[in-house]
Formats: C-alpha cells, sequence, structure tokens
C-alpha cells in the first residue's frame, strides 16, 4: 500500500476564494492503486552462475555496476588469502570434520559384489540373445537389383502404390 507524502503544512490545505471565506480539506492518506513489488538485485556471491550478472524476474541477465561486483570481488578475494595463509601455516587444515562422514571399504567384498553384477548382468543379455549364443544372422543373399527395389520401395512409398493402381 503506497501513502502519498504528507504537504508541508500538515496534510491540511486552506484555500482561500475571492470572497474571504476559508475552507480545509485534507488529503487522503490511502490509495486504491494495487502495490507494486519492487525489484532488488541480489548480491552476488562467488557461486554465481556468471559472475558479474544477476537474473531479473523476467528471466533475463543484467550485469552489476563494475564498482560494486569489484568490492565483492575484494572481499571474496581477502577470504581466500587468509584460508591459504591459514593453510599454509598449518593452523588450518583442509579435511577436519571429514572422518565422520568416512567408511571403511574392504577391497575383497566390493570385489565380489562386482563380481556378482556382472554374472547377473551376463545371465540377462544371455536371455536375450538365446541359450545358444549370439544371435543369428539372417539367412539372405541380396543382389544389386533387389538391394535397389529395397530401398526405392524404403524411400518412394507412393511412386510404388501409383504405379500399382
Amino acid at each position: 500500500m503506497r501513502i502519498f507524502p504528507p504537504p508541508l503544512d500538515d496534510s491540511r490545505t486552506t484555500i482561500k476564494s475571492a470572497s474571504t471565506s476559508t475552507s480545509t480539506f485534507s488529503i487522503p492518506t490511502l490509495s486504491s492503486a494495487p502495490s507494486v513489488p519492487t525489484f532488488e538485485r541480489p548480491e552476488p556471491t562467488p557461486q554465481d552462475p556468471y559472475p558479474g550478472y544477476y537474473q531479473l524476474p523476467s528471466g533475463q541477465w543484467a550485469a552489476y555496476e563494475p564498482e560494486y561486483y569489484e568490492k565483492f570481488r575484494r572481499k571474496w578475494q581477502s577470504d581466500y588469502d587468509a584460508y591459504v595463509r591459514g593453510l599454509e601455516k598449518g593452523a588450518q587444515r583442509g579435511f577436519e570434520g571429514y572422518e565422520e562422514s568416512a567408511s571403511e571399504v574392504d577391497a575383497m567384498k566390493e570385489m565380489q559384489k562386482a563380481k556378482i553384477e556382472i554374472k547377473e548382468r551376463e545371465e540377462r543379455k544371455a536371455l536375450t540373445t538365446g541359450a545358444t549364443g549370439p544371435a543369428a544372422e539372417p539367412n539372405m543373399t541380396l543382389t544389386v537389383s533387389c538391394l535397389f527395389c529395397l530401398l526405392h520401395t524404403m524411400f518412394f512409398p507412393r511412386f510404388m502404390s501409383d504405379e500399382a493402381d
């Protein structure tokens, strides 16, 4: 809801007519017009899909002002430099907290699982190719004239049907 700013004399205006009578009225402070949401551009982040740009509600991309974006880029660079210095000094380590999510892997168990999966896959493949091995090739002899007729009927079916009429 948009509220109009009051005039300088406390939202009351005095009108003097030529006959020296005065009347006062108040300007309404409410409006029936719908409120229009304003778009505020988001702050840039290092993970933005297109660095230096933000997406408008319409789906188009617009560029940040270079000075505005440069402030954030300098901050990200200083944060990264401080992190790297901490790693170099040994104050920070790169893999803290990963021990909780790590799990042991037994290579023999994984190899057994892989063998079982391969065996099942081969059995399924044998069902589709037949029990005797790979599918047999079709028993056909194609000559050049036969091949020409086959291609002709594939590419010109209407021509063949008109000829039959």
